[in-house]
């Protein structure tokens, strides 16, 4: 262990001996959403249910500050805080440590109908024009393909004006990212949320992803990781992280 990486580890157990004791908050990152008018929208319940369990079971406040993703994935690695909801091993820099996986969500395909858009591989999307949230990364080889084989919008965050280029044809396809993997609660939600009847959901997901915690290496929270892993651990066995997940979209 370096001189430095000491230092910054000792560093980091006084900020949250100060944090549990004085009341100071932990900076949480996280993904802005905003509306179709560009308001910006508040957490979302199963969000707000998972910050107050791990504030609960870590003995931390956090102070939750939302940012288009480009920017929260950048202040993280630059030790500004803790980074909520990215997928596993997705940050390029490398400068990042992952907690254990807090849960799975989907990365659905949504089309119009009128298309009749079957996509097996991503082959299948050759041509195509995908609408993606803006910061997002993906697999391995859909990076690779990406502005090759297919083109990617990176869209402002919020699925409301996605759905619309989609229903307006200045895209084909738009990610959609959900908890469930039941295409039929998808569907429900989707329905609920934008209605349209030229929209569909394809099949099959384009991938699965682990969504993690993530801090700097040489953050001053770095060592909070192995207590936040500790309470998922705790949350999945006891079953509560799964009830709070059953509140997302």
């Amino acid at each position: 262990m370096t001189k430095r990486l000491l230092v910054l580890i000792l560093l980091g157990c006084a900020l949250l001996a100060d944090a549990a004791g004085q009341g100071t908050t932990i900076p949480l990152l996280l993904r802005q959403r905003t509306e179709a008018n560009g308001a910006l929208r508040p957490l979302g319940p199963m969000t707000s249910a998972l910050i107050r369990y791990f504030e609960r079971e870590t003995g931390q406040r956090f102070e939750p500050r939302a940012y288009p993703w480009r920017r929260a994935v950048a202040m993280a690695t630059h030790g500004e805080g803790l980074l909520w909801a990215i997928p596993f091993d997705s940050d390029s820099s490398g400068q990042l440590l992952y907690s254990r996986p807090v849960y799975t969500t989907h990365v659905w395909m949504v089309a119009r109908k009128r298309d009749r858009l079957q996509v097996n591989s991503l082959q299948d999307l050759k041509g195509k024009t995908v609408s993606a949230y803006g910061g997002s990364r993906y697999s391995g080889e859909f990076e690779q393909l990406r502005g090759k084989l297919f083109t990617v919008q990176e869209d402002p965050d919020s699925l409301a004006i996605r759905l619309r280029k989609l229903a307006l044809g200045r895209v084909d396809v738009v990610l959609l990212h959900s908890r469930h993997d039941d295409i039929a609660r998808v569907r429900s939600g989707l329905e609920a949320y934008f209605a349209d009847t030229d929209t569909e959901i394809l099949p099959q997901p384009l991938q699965d992803e682990q969504i993690c915690f993530a801090v700097a290496k040489d953050s001053p929270y770095v060592n909070l990781l192995p207590t936040i892993d500790q309470a998922i651990a705790r949350g999945r066995a006891s079953g509560q992280i799964d009830q709070m997940l059953q509140l997302a979209f």
